[in-house]
């Protein structure tokens, strides 16, 4: 049964009036993009007129400010129902797309693929990819044009394992698993027993650290996906990093 994401303002500088406007551009996001790469990731894009959630909804809360640092939006399921939060003070419209996209192909935080590692030290190892569609390319630089708005770029099947492009849907990336400027991508090593992650952010270049203990996850009580966002948003505060501002 395909979902329904309901655009919900809980700002004082963008009205729920306002999201209707994001409507279009968000529906023909997904159906004529999303759904050539991703068959299950369909959904219905509403933004009630009353702003109020309806039952059985994904919410998508437009917010001033998120309790989350350095983070233009996140999205989680700690509610029990996949739900995202996008701050109005950073580019809200393109950040909701990037949690659009994310959101409706892994509702769950969960789903992971095996690849070669992205590091090119670990020489084409096997490590298991957190599937985050739009991280490694969601620079504004690379966004498509939908409707005459400019949404995030996201990842093909291909970027994991694939021989050939293209590797994302704006066809900027040149090889698997290449991280783009202001991208990243995560991982578990499970040779180490670890969770890695790979930056490329403006004047970092290509770096990789590790995030912590692969199991910590479960151990919090999160998702990888909630978990590791965390990780980033605290390391992109640290550097001074904005992405979507």
């Amino acid at each position: 049964m395909e979902s329904t994401v309901a655009l919900i303002s809980q700002s004082s500088t963008l009205s729920q009036q306002d999201l209707e406007a994001y409507v279009a551009p968000y529906q023909a996001y997904v159906d004529d993009w999303l759904l050539m790469q991703y068959p299950d990731a369909g959904a219905t894009i509403v933004a009630p007129a009353d702003g109020q959630l309806p039952s059985g909804a994904w919410p998508m809360y437009f917010q001033d400010g998120l309790d989350q640092p350095g983070a233009a939006g996140y999205h989680d399921d700690s509610s029990g129902t996949p739900a995202a939060y996008i701050d109005t003070g950073q580019n809200p419209q393109f950040t909701g797309s990037h949690e659009l996209a994310e959101m409706l192909v892994d509702p769950t935080g969960d789903k992971l693929y095996a690849a070669p590692s992205p590091d090119p030290a670990d020489n084409g190892k096997q490590v298991e990819i957190l599937d985050e569609v739009c991280d490694p390319c969601e620079d504004t630089s690379l966004a498509i044009q939908v409707d005459g708005v400019p949404l995030s770029d996201f990842i093909t099947p291909n970027y994991g394992n694939g021989t050939s492009g293209p590797y994302d849907v704006a066809d900027q990336l040149t090889a698997p698993r290449e991280v783009a400027v202001n991208g990243y991508i995560s991982w578990i090593d499970e040779q180490q027993n670890v969770w890695k992650q790979a930056t490329n952010f403006a004047g970092q270049g290509f770096q990789v650290r590790v995030l912590g203990p692969a199991n910590q996850p479960q151990t919090e009580g999160q998702s990888p996906r909630e978990w590791v966002d965390a990780r980033t948003y605290e390391h992109m505060d640290a550097l001074g990093v904005r992405l979507f501002g």
